[in-house]
């Protein structure tokens, strides 16, 4: 049994219990605990997120849940993240079988795969023309990317679609405070930096199918604007489905949602500004002062070397900016081990630039 524990991959345990009847018996008794076992070691720190993402699910594209529902699944995720570890042994086990791996396939399908593809396209943007080498992530380069494409995706379970802040009667202040204000500023950063960059990518995508499915469809937006609330498995197809049909009915009930992003009407600097009003925060008062921010190494609590440099050094609880403008969000700066931005000159490029998060010109 301990053998069967020891391992990580999900994948690897099955192919182990198929080649041994011992095993396979033990796997049947025990079978819960094990797949329990192996989102632990798997998702590690990002285990709360995932267990948030699984619980919205439902709420998708469910235009009968109020305000009510998503006010108290944000207050049970915020209750957990400041349990931390400590929460996850005792909470994963009172889970049935099937959310389990509910939990399992999502991981193995979209956010383990997709974490490898963020990575390469980030870097690719650096340099198109000669993009820097790329063979694995470290564990933090990984934790920020998982996180961040967990997060995205519960942001988009919640709140996906031009309208659903409206229909569930969140203001936008009120969504960039009991959402986003979970987060760290540099955590903020990277799920800003996955939207960013699901934006770009289904842009190309989507431009070419327009001239095939939208020729009403005269500006890019319209169909943007509801594009990116699909989430990483409406991401996922964009990048690899061929059946253009079929685009347009992943969403049912709410396809192609017309109008400005989803993301960045949340955050506009207006509405930062109003935030900051009505529900002051520890990080906007740290912001205020001009707190020093030191870089302490690699920590998937800690900023990334990458924050610190666009940051001077000092705390700043700004998000968002102009997604359309170049910035070194597009290679995905916030997420990269210092040692790695050392190698392609990164780090050169963020000393020396002007821009900062939040900026819009």
């Amino acid at each position: 049994m301990k053998i069967l524990r020891s391992i990580p991959d999900f994948r690897d345990l099955m192919s182990l219990v198929r080649a041994s009847p011992v095993y396979f018996r033990q796997y049947l008794e025990t079978r819960k605990s094990l797949l329990a076992g192996c989102l632990k070691m798997s998702l590690n720190t990002v285990l709360v997120d995932a267990l948030a993402v699984q619980e919205a699910a439902t709420l998708r594209g469910d235009k009968s849940v109020k305000r009510d529902a998503v006010q108290q699944h944000l207050d049970k995720y915020s209750v957990r993240r400041k349990a931390g570890e400590s929460i996850i042994d005792g909470l994963i086990d009172k889970y049935d079988e099937d959310f389990l791996l509910g939990i399992y396939s999502f991981w193995q399908t979209y956010a383990r795969p997709l974490t490898v593809q963020f990575a390469r396209l980030f870097l690719s943007r650096f340099d198109p023309q000669r993009p820097p080498v790329f063979t694995h992530l470290s564990t933090t380069e990984n934790t920020r990317l998982l996180r961040a494409l967990y997060r995205f995706e519960l942001y988009s379970c919640l709140f996906g679609g031009e309208s659903r802040s409206l229909q569930l009667g969140f203001g936008e202040e009120e969504v960039l405070y009991f959402f986003f204000c979970l987060f760290r500023p540099w955590e903020v950063e990277e799920i800003f930096s996955v939207y960013t960059l699901v934006q770009d990518e289904m842009t190309t995508r989507l431009r070419v199918m327009e001239k095939k499915l939208f020729n009403a469809v005269t500006h890019e937006f319209a169909i943007l604007g509801g594009a990116a609330s699909w989430g990483l498995r409406g991401f996922d197809m964009t990048r690899t489905g061929t059946d253009c049909y079929s685009m347009t009915t992943i969403r049912p009930g709410n396809p192609w949602t017309p109008g400005y992003g989803f993301m960045e009407n949340i955050f506009c600097q207006d509405v930062q500004e109003k935030r900051r009003r009505l529900f002051t925060t520890d990080d906007d008062l740290a912001g205020h002062s001009g707190d020093p921010l030191p870089y302490v190494g690699e920590a998937g609590s800690q900023p990334s070397f990458g924050w610190v440099l666009v940051c001077k050094g000092k705390h700043i609880n700004t998000y968002g900016g102009d997604v359309h403008r170049p910035s070194p969000r597009d290679w995905g700066y916030v997420f990269w081990d210092r040692w790695r931005l050392a190698k392609f000159r990164g780090d050169k490029k963020l000393d020396m630039t002007c821009w900062e998060p939040g900026a819009e010109y």
